[in-house]
């Protein structure tokens, strides 16, 4: 279980994707607030295997698309 912290989590919701490189590895868990961030909980499949300062950014699928976290290893 990993958690990454954004400055604006309000389109997100648990269960929207967590991608690496466009490819679905992952789902979100939670969302909560820590201080003035979103902290949002994410599972990553087993087999994927991520560098100590990973990023996540948040996006849409589409300009009309759900929301995911894009994992940039």
């Amino acid at each position: 279980h990993y958690s990454a912290l954004v400055a604006d989590a309000s389109e997100l919701v648990r269960n929207n994707s967590v991608r690496v490189r466009d490819v679905q590895v992952g789902k979100v868990t939670s969302i909560g607030v820590d201080g003035l961030h979103a902290k949002v909980g994410f599972t990553v499949a087993k087999d994927v295997r991520l560098p100590a300062l990973t990023n996540a950014v948040l996006r849409q699928t589409s300009m009309l698309g759900e929301m995911f976290v894009d994992l940039e290893p």
